[in-house]
């Protein structure tokens, strides 16, 4: 073989590669981003009790929140400082008024520990006042910041699940709560020029609430289906925006008034979306 031969066969694997591998899909998991995100919130429960020859009772919590989150790696999970910059609460009950709250009612920042896949727990609760725990408790506010992810690649039609047990004990009630979800990726999709997974969610939920509210004992128990969907940021590890609705029923008891079983209907609304000046 003549030296020319040789010389081009060496040179084979530079000038004429064949087709490059795919480059690998990230996955879809939290990590640590350069700068804090900050998101805006919008959370309502309403709940509809029918009280027999009296008519329906309406209780309402809502609130309006921006959230900062500032995320630092610890041992393979992330340290998350979440410093609440604006509230705008408000409860209001038949039976225990109507109170508010806003951002000074929180002593400082919540300490959250998450991991690459979303489980969330709460280290460090700031001191908050009876009207904010009223409105929502620490627990709820912080998981709703964050969403269940798999930890891994996905592709259209990719399905995971995941449990969700939520614990907030507040002035005078405990809510207890479990969420079973089923997540379904859906595709990609543009927004504002920015690529991201389409991801839909169903939420089999049960509720139960127990305690004194307005010196009334209650106990109240709840079931129900919330859809939604949320949208991820696979370059940037994070969550762009997510939105929930959906209805439960239950029913509710009045120990001190031999009061049991009054149907209770509620509605629920959440939209939780990254605010545009979040560096890239």
């Amino acid at each position: 073989m003549s030296r020319r031969r040789l010389l081009a066969l060496a040179l084979l694997p530079l000038g004429c590669a064949g087709p490059r591998a795919p480059a690998p899909v990230p996955a879809v998991a939290y990590a640590a981003p350069s700068a804090p995100s900050v998101y805006a919130a919008d959370d309502t429960v309403q709940y509809v009790i029918e009280a027999g020859d009296i008519g329906g009772m309406e209780t309402r919590s809502g609130y309006a929140a921006t959230m900062r989150l500032a995320f630092e790696p610890d041992s393979g999970d992330y340290r998350v400082t979440a410093t609440l910059l604006h509230f705008a609460g408000t409860f209001s009950s038949a039976m225990a008024g109507s109170v508010t709250a806003d951002e000074k009612a929180v002593g400082g920042p919540f300490i959250v520990r998450v991991t690459p896949a979303g489980k969330v727990d709460l280290v460090d609760s700031p001191s908050l006042t009876d009207p904010f725990q009223q409105i929502t408790g620490a627990e709820a506010l912080i998981r709703n910041f964050f969403v269940r992810v798999p930890g891994r690649p996905v592709q259209a039609g990719d399905v995971w699940t995941d449990t969700l047990d939520n614990r907030d004990t507040g002035p005078g009630m405990t809510t207890a709560s479990r969420s079973i979800l089923t997540a379904t990726a859906a595709g990609d999709t543009t927004v504002q020029g920015r690529s991201l997974l389409l991801v839909r969610t169903r939420y089999v939920n049960t509720v139960h609430v127990s305690g004194t509210s307005g010196g009334t004992e209650v106990a109240q128990h709840l079931a129900g289906i919330t859809t939604g969907t949320f949208l991820w940021d696979t370059r940037r590890h994070l969550l762009v925006e997510r939105t929930e609705h959906g209805r439960m029923n239950g029913t509710l008891t009045l120990p001190g008034m031999s009061v049991a079983g009054l149907p209770v209907h509620a509605t629920v609304y959440r939209h939780i979306r990254l605010l545009p000046d979040t560096p890239d």
